[in-house]
């Protein structure tokens, strides 16, 4: 297990394809982690109820959106960082569709098999 003191919230939402909108998944616990398109829910190494529940969202979704992992020191950052990213009608609470939106039960996410995409230039507004 990591040291929590560097921990972050890791969420797992789901994305519109034309960023008019998210979906927030779960959260958990767990280390930094930049914005990650999920190609495999195999890699995020989750509990096998999480796994299934997680998977029949993404499905019942699948045609508008697509499942994407990043960290943030809590909501109002990951809020903040996905409309400089020019997403749109972002929820203003942090109630997610699976798990609980309390961090104290929430489960220590290994998220060290995910590739990560990095870029070498971002645009900073």
């Amino acid at each position: 297990m990591e040291n929590l003191a560097n921990s972050y919230i890791v969420w797992l939402y789901l994305a519109r394809r034309d960023k008019a909108g998210i979906k927030l998944v779960s959260q958990f616990n767990g280390i930094k982690i930049i914005a990650t398109r999920i190609s495999n829910l195999n890699d995020i190494n989750l509990p096998l109820d999480y796994r299934d529940a997680i998977s029949s969202i993404i499905y019942q979704n699948r045609f508008l959106y697509e499942p994407w992992i990043e960290s943030s020191e809590d909501f109002s950052v990951l809020r903040k960082n996905l409309k400089l990213r020019g997403y749109t009608n972002i929820p203003e609470s942090n109630i997610q569709m699976y798990g609980s939106a309390s961090l104290a039960g929430s489960l220590f996410l290994n998220t060290s098999t995910i590739s990560q995409n990095k870029t070498m230039i971002r645009k900073i507004n």
